[in-house]
């Protein structure tokens, strides 16, 4: 039986193949490296569609959109595509525990905040080719 998530009543298992196969690892099976390629074409991607550099997601802006940009692409990436916080965190050139703060935050607004909890949902959908 599937795992679920008891926040949103998702299934956990094969959230990864929810996404598009642009995102998913091409190389050698648990490869972190053919991981990360991945992680970054699905960070390009979600700086298009939310107008934000890949480079300002990296960096270390404190901008109110970019820092908004990263809390959607670490929740996201935990509660709905079964990420890992360290592949998270290697792709966003941080560290695990500023990953960790940043999905708390992140869930703590998708919570709160009804408009942010809109983008949210907008942007999972767009991602996995689904329409609102």
């Amino acid at each position: 039986a599937a795992e679920i998530d008891a926040t949103h009543g998702h299934h956990l298992e094969g959230q990864v193949s929810r996404l598009g196969p642009q995102y998913r690892d091409k190389g050698v099976e648990g490869s972190d490296a053919q991981l990360t390629l991945a992680l970054h074409g699905l960070l390009h991607d979600v700086g298009d569609r939310v107008g934000i550099d890949v480079a300002d997601l990296t960096s270390r802006s404190r901008r109110h959109d970019v820092v908004e940009a990263r809390r959607m692409i670490v929740t996201l990436g935990r509660e709905r595509w079964a990420q890992r916080t360290k592949d998270l965190a290697s792709a966003l050139e941080k560290s695990s525990d500023t990953v960790t703060f940043i999905q708390r935050e992140g869930t703590r607004q998708r919570l709160d905040d009804e408009v942010f909890s809109r983008r949210y949902e907008k942007l999972d959908h767009g991602l996995i080719g689904s329409e609102r």
